[in-house]
């Protein structure tokens, strides 16, 4: 579910917190009202996502040093265009830099030089490896590799006749196993993750090799690897609660129970993996117990409450994140806020600062509620109520007001006299200074 940010052309999608060591699939579908689509023609979702729960990186590659790979191996045969680390010299064919934000500017490319046309430094005559270092994936349960390649078959007098190899193998050299295997030219980096443990065992000795050649005597091959990475994963290894803390209502406030309006409660939260459920809970008699819950779920960090009509004046908000493991961090309110129940409350006295409007008492109602509100001065004072499409439906007030509290009541019925329907409704107060709304709700 995707949610408004504010700005037009920005939207905030949120994940609920999932397994350790899992792996998540997600797209990205938009719809217009015209049944315009971001799906593919054949129907197959468009912007396809991958992310992974509770992986660490073991590796990672830009090829700007040498960490150990190896460009050629036995059986090679190639006489031109053969593996190197460099910074590459564009073709048509041959990308101009490599895959790597700046200031990076290696990759590993079948030979780097640009030459004084597109053929003249391409794979030539049989084909050329690059292998990488063994890798001790024994310890994990989970482990994935990705990289961005680059492969272009396309440009020369044979295209598409000669194929893309990239291969693993789980002891040291011997048994490869194919993780790619195209004659398909895409001349772009292009970024390709596997799940390792889907082709081979997660031994000591993991080793991948990436190989480029060239059988027909009119195609022309360039290929390039950049960014490679390794995550892995322990299952059962999450043993960090969410860490977190209650922000508001922290201690010392008055909120008004049963007035219809809505208090925040705010808190922050944070896991090394993700969040699963959050439990907002309350507590009257200062933190002893915590017997109500508010609200639970997959909640984000603010939550819009109605507090009951009680009075209660030691009451603490306890917020409870629990993650995808069942590591349970929580707290609560510093110190004690007050719940004063607005059936309790007797009509103000005095004169306010300024035009003010209260909540109805009661709200919700189902007979009448009493509206309240103030003014500094005379005014002349319109009081209206709304339908929650917008619709008026009666008049309470159109006169001249002297200053001070005052309170009107509205037995729930329209300019007619007719009963009006459950629901939500507003009562707006409008005066030369100040225009106020609250909303007020009935119930059968």
């Amino acid at each position: 579910m995707l949610t408004a940010t504010g700005n037009p052309d920005e939207y905030v999608g949120y994940i609920p917190a999932q397994s350790f060591c899992s792996e998540i699939d997600y797209y990205i579908y938009a719809a217009d009202d015209a049944g315009f689509s971001s799906t593919h023609p054949s129907g197959a979702p468009a912007n396809f996502h991958t992310f992974h729960v509770g992986y660490e990186v073991i590796f990672e590659d830009d090829f700007e040093v040498d960490r150990g790979w190896t460009a050629g191996v036995a059986g090679d045969d190639a006489t031109t265009g053969t593996w190197e680390r460099c910074d590459p010299q564009g073709t048509e064919a041959q990308p101009e830099d490599d895959h790597t934000t700046d200031p990076g500017v290696n990759a590993y490319i079948t030979q780097c030089a640009a030459g004084g046309s597109q053929g003249t430094y391409d794979v030539d005559n049989g084909r050329t490896t690059l292998r990488s270092p063994i890798f001790d994936l024994s310890t994990y349960d989970r482990a994935t590799v990705s990289y961005y390649r680059w492969y272009s078959n396309d440009t020369g007098a044979e295209p598409g006749q000669d194929y893309w190899i990239v291969e693993v193998n789980d002891n040291a050299g011997s048994g490869w196993v194919r993780l790619e295997y195209t004659n398909v030219s895409d001349r772009s980096w292009q970024r390709k993750e596997f799940d390792i443990g889907d082709f081979v065992s997660l031994t000591s000795s993991v080793q991948f090799q990436f190989i480029a050649s060239d059988s027909a005597p009119g195609s022309l091959v360039e290929a390039g690897v950049d960014d490679f990475t390794l995550l892995s994963c322990v299952a059962g290894g999450d043993t960090l609660p969410p860490h977190v803390t209650v922000l508001e209502p922290n201690g010392g406030e008055v909120i008004v129970g049963g007035s219809g309006v809505a208090t925040q409660i705010r808190w922050s939260s944070s896991d090394n993996v993700g969040i699963a459920v959050t439990h907002l809970l309350l507590s009257t008699d200062g933190g002893l117990t915590f017997p109500d819950t508010i609200a639970s779920g997959s909640l984000d960090s603010t939550y819009d409450w109605y507090a009951p009509d009680i009075e209660a004046p030691a009451c603490r908000i306890k917020v409870v994140c629990v993650d995808s493991s069942g590591n349970e961090g929580s707290d609560l309110s510093d110190g004690d806020f007050e719940i004063s129940g607005i059936s309790g409350l007797p009509p103000l006295a005095g004169r306010p600062r300024e035009v003010v409007l209260l909540p109805g008492r009661p709200s919700p109602f189902g007979a009448e509620t009493q509206i309240e509100f103030g003014l500094p001065e005379e005014a002349k004072v319109t009081l209206k109520i709304y339908r929650a499409d917008g619709r008026m439906i009666t008049k309470l007030i159109d006169e001249i007001v002297p200053p001070g509290y005052h309170v009107v009541t509205w037995s729930g019925r329209d300019s007619r006299g007719q009963e009006v329907s459950p629901g939500v409704y507003f009562c707006r107060m409008e005066t030369k200074a100040k225009v106020v709304t609250q909303k007020l709700l009935i119930v059968r």
